[in-house]
């Protein structure tokens, strides 16, 4: 639903570099490294699938761990010593993903919506049909 979204400040001492690191080499999922796995093991982990060199993402990626640690989020009714569980780490890019603000999509048409030719279902609900749009001309069979 649209307007849901907050925004929240966080104090800038949650995106330290070293506090983040530690916070994120600490961290095993625990879909990803048995809970018996030893160091060694965890720390392979840990670097084959974390790119510490990108420091921005490892300060965000800690941050975001402090933040839900701090706010209990998914633990609400645990007791105070129950950590978030985090079941698996996955890194994310955005060269396979798009952004469209709402004049852009509308736009390049993507989806466009056109009233129904047919005089018996004008001014009744659910009376639009698929117009010319990009999704229409690619859909053809």
């Amino acid at each position: 639903m649209e307007g849901d979204n907050e925004l929240e400040i966080v104090p800038s001492s949650l995106f330290v570099y070293e506090t983040a690191k530690q916070r994120l080499e600490n961290l095993s999922p625990s879909t990803q490294v048995p809970p018996e796995a030893c160091i060694d093991h965890k720390n392979l982990w840990t670097n084959s699938v974390l790119d510490f060199s990108d420091k921005n993402s490892v300060k965000a990626a800690g941050a975001l761990l402090r933040y839900i640690d701090q706010n209990r989020i998914g633990i609400e009714l645990e007791d105070g010593f129950i950590q978030a569980p985090i079941f698996a780490v996955v890194q994310v890019t955005i060269l396979s993903s798009l952004y469209l603000d709402k004049s852009t999509y509308m736009a390049l048409q993507v989806f466009q919506k056109e009233s129904h030719p047919s005089s018996v279902k004008k001014g009744s609900n659910n009376t639009e049909k698929e117009g010319l749009s990009l999704f229409g001309h690619m859909n053809q069979n």
